[in-house]
């Protein structure tokens, strides 16, 4: 066979453009590989974990149910039938928003007599001496605000009772390290205050319970202000607010017979009423509380 060199050079021509272009396949398809895995990566990353999100419902709870009635009673409370204002006053309660005697208030509302043993000894006035262990006042605190509460043993407590000792419903508590309890000496007695109208007239409006352990109750609440003008003239002012600045009804000209025969229906102000939502979460003690807002 006669050589050509034309012949040479459009072989190796050839063979340059065959590599050339599975050069050229080879890092398309290399690249497309690099894209696509890429791809497959972030979007995992930012929509694969959103598919295990469980979203959080909620359902209505009856009024009457147990859990709810027990949780309400803890923001209603107050000694000798007369609600404290915490919560009708304050626009955002948390645990924190507690001191440490109005924690020992609301837990005390779960004692009794009955927990308070005698020690069998007096203090220099005579009076008698009595313990409470702290396990049964731990377990009181827990079960109003939950397993991580936390409240300082060192300074002396001063309580009013809804019920009493020795005649008296007024105790003064000081821890004891050695017997791991509080002593309580009962010291005197608080009459309930006689009032012509309850200062805030409530009613429990709403129950949710919700799929993160969340039982949050709403409450609707008006206030009462009543003025005197001259004896025994009455006015009765119903405010939307703790503060007395939004009046939703004014009754002049009552005596205190008809200011105390005066039934306030919360449905009358249904709509105009003040809404407190109230937030529960489930614990080893049932539902225990955690914040409260006041929405005007």
């Amino acid at each position: 066979m006669d050589f050509k060199i034309s012949d040479k050079i459009e072989e190796k021509d050839s063979n340059k453009k065959q590599m050339s272009n599975t050069v050229k396949m080879a890092i398309v398809v290399a690249i497309s590989l690099v894209a696509g895995i890429s791809v497959f990566l972030i979007s995992n990353h930012f929509l694969g974990d959103k598919k295990t999100e469980v979203p959080i419902t909620s359902e209505p709870v009856s009024l009457t149910d147990s859990n709810v009635q027990e949780a309400y009673s803890y923001v209603t409370y107050g000694t000798l039938g007369q609600r404290f204002k915490k919560f009708v006053s304050e626009a955002n309660v948390s645990q924190n928003s507690f001191t440490n005697q109005e924690k020992f208030a609301y837990a005390f509302m779960l004692s009794s007599k009955e927990d308070f043993i005698s020690t069998g000894n007096k203090d220099e006035n005579g009076l008698n001496i009595y313990s409470i262990s702290n396990d049964k006042v731990s377990s009181y605190m827990q079960k109003i605000f939950g397993d991580d509460v936390i409240y300082p043993i060192s300074e002396k407590i001063d309580l009013v009772l809804d019920y009493t000792i020795d005649d008296s419903n007024m105790v003064s508590l000081q821890y004891d390290s050695e017997s791991a309890s509080f002593l309580g000496i009962f010291n005197g007695v608080k009459e309930k205050e006689d009032y012509l109208i309850e200062p805030y007239i409530a009613a429990l409006a709403k129950a949710t319970k919700k799929t993160d352990g969340t039982l949050e109750l709403q409450e609707r609440v008006v206030y009462t202000d009543l003025v005197l003008n001259s004896e025994d003239n009455y006015t009765l002012n119903i405010y939307k607010d703790f503060g007395k600045t939004s009046l939703l009804e004014s009754k002049p000209n009552m005596n205190a017979a008809s200011v105390k025969e005066t039934q306030i229906n919360i449905t009358n102000y249904y709509d105009a009423a003040t809404v407190i939502v109230y937030q529960f979460k489930k614990g080893s003690n049932g539902y225990y509380f955690v914040s409260s807002t006041i929405n005007s």
